[in-house]
């Protein structure tokens, strides 16, 4: 069965393989891990093999290292997968700390989402420091009525995003 449009049931076809985007496996990994779903079988495919393959999640947007991390910290962790996303994701960094899916300005769902993947890594001083700086740039973004400005105008989910991020800091 064909789920969310991520992994083709043809196998024939596909060879086995996931189809759709990484990050689109991605979030159906969070989905089913919510669930309580194995992910090394899921149809079978594994899906957790995804996750550890930091040169196919890394050619993503910063969304494909941040889903990873949340996924990571979900499922008990792999040093050298969280440290790969980690320094995707302080590489990423815009230098008004914020992060972005494409271009030079920040986006404050990217950069809430971002923070959101930190949170659990903050103890690391790189991490810790990469926090405040997108913590200052999603500051910025906000508005005086508590909204996001973004390129499509300002949104209910970007202010969820901020919430969860504030949430998953302490804050």
């Amino acid at each position: 069965q064909t789920m969310m449009g991520c992994i083709d049931d043809s196998k024939d076809e596909n060879g086995g393989k996931l189809s759709g985007p990484v990050t689109g496996n991605l979030r159906l990994s969070m989905a089913l891990l919510s669930l309580g779903q194995d992910l090394s079988n899921v149809g079978g495919y594994d899906l957790k093999a995804l996750i550890l393959d930091t040169d196919k999640v890394c050619r993503t947007t910063v969304m494909g290292p941040t889903f990873g991390l949340l996924l990571l910290s979900n499922l008990g962790g792999d040093e050298t997968a969280e440290q790969v996303y980690l320094q995707h994701l302080k590489d990423k960094q815009l230098a008004d700390g914020g992060w972005a899916l494409s271009g030079q300005i920040s986006d404050p769902d990217a950069t809430a989402m971002a923070l959101q993947a930190l949170s659990g890594y903050r103890d690391r001083e790189p991490v810790a420091q990469a926090v405040e700086r997108g913590l200052d740039a999603l500051s910025a973004a906000q508005n005086a009525d508590g909204s996001f400005a973004t390129n499509d105008g300002t949104s209910c989910e970007s202010i969820a995003q901020a919430i969860v991020a504030l949430a998953e800091l302490g804050i």
